[in-house]
């Protein structure tokens, strides 16, 4: 470039004798641009000007001031994408000022990466929820701490800047600072060092702390990271105690627990399999495969099978071979873990020994076996006994009635009736055992046949309203008034209903006593409840839990109020479910008593 057009001629070889490749600027004091090398092009375009134009009004007034002052004045202009480093240098000999400018665009970017860099680390700082600390090195002294900081300790930044950890007695033992310290001075960094730290409030708490040597300025620090770790320690302490259990629970289990491979190799196996199976230690069961065991080599072919296609054995009973070629019943679990391409990886098993169990349910068996066949044998007895007891003791009962009717002598009439009654009431017991005998036996013959129920009902009450009006008691019936045609057997039924009748007038003193009969069930499934109700003593609930029990009754005993062997009621249930329905019971004491027989539905229904 040249100088402007009537500008004063100057040499300006002094600036750069072989050309500047920075920027090199001559400005009067008059504003007018004098000279300018190659290399100020950028800023010439940033100002719109040329040689000899007027550089702007701001740059007029920049150049006044430095006259003015006779000091030189920096500054950073960004002239398109270079960003232009400049130096204004007053120059009063010419009355003018020269700029020396250089393109500061790296070091702008650096300063900018710096910054960018600086607000990382201020942001990772105060945002960590780790503890982190800055301390001189030279003394020790806190030059700035975190949020994470003081969570974890308890202290604030007023608390700490400008004291030292010893002041503030951070150090739970003494002997972790010195670790760090030799590990700071030995390798000017530490790792992972667990710490213990005595908080602001005096708890304590463990922690990682890792820490390394920085410069801030020419000042040595270490800048501490420090990481709670209680909850991680409170947890492996917490799996430490689990495994100590888990352990202890395994070698105390009276159960034999292995892992074997797929080839049979014991890889683990308690305190339990080995005492099992009558080795010293556990490391014996290590040399032994699991088909040694097997006394029939096709049980372990089917468990294998089994797992392979199920994963999984459930208390199957296989015979195995101790140490000493003894042999015990066990009971076997086993579930497989396969890889994910399928294939067996191991076999994880539960051994129970059953030899005593299978001796026992054995001696059991045989036990009930015999107990059967010696009830058997009673009920065969005394059924096939029915006839031989039941004609001599008819032929005692008539003619007790005949002596009763014969003769005139009150006090004899009132011996043969003595006699006829204790009969009838011995007739009835044996009636009761033999028909209990005769269901245990399975010889009990039932003969189906329809019948008109309330037939049945008004027959069998005509049996007991003598009884009844005896005592006072008002017997009445409640029955439909269309014939009502059920399938069943006639005679168990009757002895069903007088059983109950029978009880009902033994145990009720003042009243009634009510039969009825009503329908239930849905249009599907039709039914016939038949109640038999009194006014009598009542039962307790703890009677009515036993009272369909055979032998026994509500009152018990050589000093019970009323007469009756306790067959009864066990007989008419048994009866009930023969003919397909139950017999329930609703009772209280001191207000009497329903007996419901429950039947099936009727055969034939004349109301329809």
């Amino acid at each position: 470039m040249e100088n402007a057009p009537g500008a004063a001629s100057v040499d300006h070889s002094d600036l750069f004798p072989n050309g500047n490749p920075f920027p090199v600027i001559r400005i009067l004091r008059s504003g007018v641009l004098s000279y300018a090398n190659a290399a100020s092009q950028p800023l010439l375009d940033f100002w719109q000007c040329g040689i000899g134009d007027q550089i702007p009004v701001d740059w007029r007034e920049l150049v006044t001031t430095v006259l003015a002052s006779g000091q030189r004045f920096d500054t950073e202009v960004n002239a398109g994408k270079t960003l232009l480093y400049l130096s204004v240098v007053p120059v009063p000999s010419c009355d003018c000022v020269h700029i020396y400018g250089f393109d500061d665009t790296e070091k702008a970017l650096a300063r900018k990466r710096l910054e960018e860099s600086e607000e990382l680390f201020r942001r990772a700082f105060h945002t960590s929820p780790d503890a982190i600390n800055i301390n001189r090195l030279a003394d020790g002294l806190y030059v700035d701490i975190n949020q994470g900081f003081t969570a974890l300790t308890g202290y604030t930044r007023d608390d700490v800047i400008g004291r030292t950890s010893i002041e503030i007695d951070i150090w739970s033992d003494i002997d972790d600072r010195m670790k760090l310290l030799t590990g700071l001075k030995k390798n000017g960094q530490v790792r992972n060092l667990e710490a213990r730290f005595r908080r602001k409030d005096g708890s304590t708490t463990t922690a990682w702390m890792s820490a390394q040597l920085i410069q801030i300025g020419e000042t040595p620090h270490i800048l501490s990271i420090t990481r709670d770790i209680s909850d991680i320690k409170a947890a492996q302490e917490a799996l430490r105690d689990s495994e100590v259990r888990m352990h202890s629970l395994q070698e105390n289990l009276p159960l034999a627990l292995y892992r074997s491979t797929p080839d049979g190799r014991i890889v683990y196996a308690n305190g339990a399999m080995a005492r099992m199976f009558g080795f010293d230690s556990v490391d014996e069961l290590y040399q032994i495969r699991t088909g040694d065991f097997y006394v029939e080599p096709a049980q372990r072919e089917r468990t294998l099978s089994v797992l392979e296609k199920h994963g999984l054995v459930k208390d199957w009973e296989v015979t195995l071979y101790r140490r000493d070629g003894s042999i015990i019943d066990c009971a076997l679990n086993v579930r497989a873990a396969f890889d994910e391409h399928g294939t067996l990886r191991h076999q994880d098993g539960i051994i129970s020994d059953i030899t005593e169990r299978k001796r026992i349910q054995e001696t059991m068996r045989l036990a009930k076996e015999k107990a059967e066949e010696v009830s058997r044998i009673k009920s065969n007895f005394l059924a096939t006994m029915s006839h031989e007891l039941r004609t001599p003791l008819n032929g005692i009962l008539g003619f007790a009635s005949l002596l009763e009717e014969a003769l005139e002598d009150d006090e004899l009439r009132d011996m043969a009736a003595i006699i006829n009654s204790s009969g009838h009431r011995l007739l009835e017991t044996l009636n009761s055992i033999l028909d209990l005998s005769i269901i245990e036996a399975d010889k009990l013959n039932v003969n189906w046949e329809d019948i008109e129920l309330s037939r049945v009902i008004h027959e069998v009450e005509g049996l007991y309203k003598a009884n009844a009006q005896k005592k006072g008691l008002e017997l009445r019936s409640d029955l439909p008034a269309r014939p009502l045609t059920i399938h069943t057997d006639e005679r168990l039924l009757r002895q069903i209903l007088s059983n109950l009748l029978n009880n009902a007038v033994k145990y009720t003193r003042e009243g009634h006593i009510a039969l009825s009969v009503d329908r239930t069930g849905t249009p599907h499934h039709d039914g016939i409840i038949i109640h038999v109700e009194d006014t009598g003593i009542g039962i307790s609930p703890h009677d009515q839990e036993v009272i369909f029990d055979e032998f026994r009754q509500a009152s018990e005993g050589y000093s019970r109020a009323y007469d009756g062997s306790g067959l009864g009621l066990s007989v008419s249930q048994k009866f009930a479910r023969v003919l397909g329905g139950r017999i329930t019971l609703k009772s209280a004491p001191g207000r009497g008593s329903r007996f419901t027989l429950h039947l099936p539905g009727p055969k034939t229904d004349h109301h329809t």
